[in-house]
């Protein structure tokens, strides 16, 4: 026997609402997926610089975790940025800038989110 129309929309309505209320919890799981490849990669390095090639295979294994994260939640857009760096940028440029952003948690250390706008310095004579 066919399910009636209601119980059809009721069940279609529970996972709709199941889906949109995991949408944070996703982005916090593969934000901390992605940070915990960086903090092995970053202790790969920290013990041998010399191992800067396999911190840095371990370190990009994050990016697509941080990228599905920033998606959800921009606090892990610093994150995703500094990680598309890794191909371009000497590990030893990345990883205070890593550090900060997978620090306690990982996110964006500056308020939770809120960007801050760097200030250019005045110039000399003007």
């Amino acid at each position: 026997m066919a399910a009636k129309p209601r119980v059809k929309f009721a069940i279609t309505a529970l996972a709709i609402a199941f889906t949109a209320s995991s949408c944070g919890a996703s982005a916090a799981s593969n934000g901390t997926k992605a940070c915990g490849y960086v903090n092995r990669g970053l202790s790969i390095y920290a013990k041998n610089h010399a191992n800067a090639s396999q911190a840095l295979n371990e370190i990009r294994q994050a990016l697509p975790y941080a990228a599905i994260a920033a998606g959800t939640d921009g606090s892990w857009q610093p994150l995703e940025a500094t990680l598309s760096e890794t191909n371009r940028v000497p590990l030893s440029d990345l990883t205070s800038a890593l550090s900060q952003e997978c620090q306690g948690g990982g996110g964006n250390p500056n308020n939770g989110g809120v960007f801050e706008q760097a200030t250019i310095p005045p110039g000399n004579g003007g």
